[in-house]
C-alpha cells in the first residue's frame, strides 16, 4: 500500500472524489498553508503546514507525493521531497525553467524516486482518443494538431506558462512523438479587464517531417467551466473532441465513430493510478520527468517568442530566436 501525501489542499476536494477508487494507495497525509483545510482534506490522519512541516514531523506516515502548489513552487518541493526518498508526482508544469526541471530529476535519480511528471490532458479522453488512435494506425502519421483551450481567470492571476498552457504543449509532443523544431508564439489582453498581463496566448509548433501544432490557450473568459477542443488530422484520419457537447469523434472513411466524453474526474483517477502503479511495479512512469522538461523547455521558448516577436528554432540541442 502507497500512502500518499497531498502538498497543496485547494484541490483536495477532486482527489477526495477519486481517492476511494486507488488500487493499491491511500492518502495518508496533507500538508497546506492553512492548517484547516489540511485537516479536512481527503480526511487524512496527518497534516501539516507545508511539506517541510511534514517531513520533519511525520516523514514515516507517507511514502509519495502529490505537488498540486502554485507553479513557482513546484521545482523546489519536488526536490526536498526526492531528496527524502519520496516519490513525486508534480502537477504541470514541472519546473519554470529547465534548470530547475533537471534539478528536480536529478534529485529523483540520485535518491532513487520515482518522478512523474503529471499532466492530466494525456489521461483525458481527448487525448487518449488521439493518442489511441495513432497506435492503432487508424489516423495514420499525425499531420495537423489543432487545441483550444479556454478558462475563466485563474484565483492567483498567475502568468500564462503558469496555467494550463503547459499541459498542451506536452499533449502535442506526447502525440507527435518529439520535440518541436520551432516554436512561434503571440499573446495579448483580449478580456478588457483593465489589466495589461495578457490572458490569449497562441502557439505554432513545427515537428520534423513537416507535422504542425496549433495551439490557443485563454483564461479570460468569464466566470464558468471553460471550454477544451482538439482536432488530429493524420495521414489516414481524423480524430475530433469537443467536451462542450460530451463529445469525441474518430474518423477514418465511413462513418465517424463517436464516443461519449462525459467521464467526470476519471483523468485524474487514470494519472493518479499511473504513479501508484509505476512506484509498485518498480518501474518509469508513462510521463518522465524528461517528458515534463520537454515541455517546459517549449513553454520557455514560447515565452521568449512573444516577448521578442520573433520564431525559436531548435540548433544544437537548444532553442534560438531567428
Amino acid at each position: 500500500m502507497i500512502r500518499i501525501a497531498l502538498i497543496g489542499c485547494g484541490n483536495a476536494g477532486s482527489y477526495a472524489a477519486v481517492s476511494s477508487r486507488l488500487r493499491r494507495a491511500a492518502f495518508s497525509a496533507a500538508a497546506d498553508a492553512d492548517p484547516t483545510t489540511a485537516r479536512q482534506a481527503l480526511g487524512a490522519r496527518v497534516d501539516g503546514a507545508s511539506l517541510d512541516d511534514l517531513l520533519a514531523r511525520r516523514s514515516d506516515s507517507f511514502d509519495a507525493v502529490v505537488i498540486d502548489t502554485p507553479a513557482q513552487t513546484h521545482a523546489e518541493l519536488a526536490i526536498k521531497a526526492a531528496e527524502a526518498g519520496k516519490h513525486v508526482l508534480v502537477e504541470p508544469p514541472l519546473a519554470l525553467s529547465t534548470a530547475d526541471a533537471d534539478a528536480a530529476i536529478a534529485a529523483a535519480r540520485s535518491s532513487g524516486a520515482r518522478l512523474m511528471a503529471g499532466n492530466p490532458a494525456r489521461f483525458a479522453p481527448a487525448g487518449q482518443t488521439a493518442r489511441n488512435s495513432l497506435d492503432s494506425g487508424e489516423l495514420g502519421e499525425p499531420g495537423l494538431l489543432r487545441v483550444h483551450r479556454w478558462e475563466p481567470p485563474s484565483v492567483t492571476s498567475q502568468p500564462l506558462i503558469e496555467g494550463s498552457l503547459a499541459q498542451d504543449l506536452d499533449l502535442a509532443i506526447w502525440l507527435f512523438e518529439g520535440t518541436p523544431t520551432e516554436v512561434y508564439a503571440t499573446a495579448r489582453n483580449i478580456s478588457g479587464h483593465g489589466s495589461d498581463r495578457p490572458d490569449y496566448a497562441q502557439i505554432h509548433l513545427g515537428f520534423p517531417g513537416g507535422g504542425m501544432s496549433i495551439i490557443d490557450y485563454s483564461d479570460g473568459l468569464p466566470m464558468g467551466p471553460g471550454y477544451h477542443f482538439l482536432s488530429l488530422i493524420g495521414s489516414r484520419g481524423a480524430a475530433y473532441a469537443d467536451d462542450h457537447h460530451d463529445v469525441n469523434l474518430v474518423y477514418g472513411g465511413g462513418n465517424a465513430q463517436s464516443l461519449d466524453a462525459d467521464r467526470g474526474r476519471l483523468h485524474l483517477l487514470a494519472q493518479l493510478q499511473e504513479f501508484v502503479d509505476a512506484i509498485e511495479d518498480d518501474r518509469e512512469p508513462s510521463v518522465t520527468g524528461a517528458d515534463g522538461r520537454a515541455a517546459v523547455e517549449t513553454a520557455v521558448a514560447a515565452m521568449e517568442s512573444i516577448a521578442s516577436g520573433r520564431a525559436a528554432r531548435l540548433e544544437g540541442g537548444r532553442y534560438e530566436l531567428v
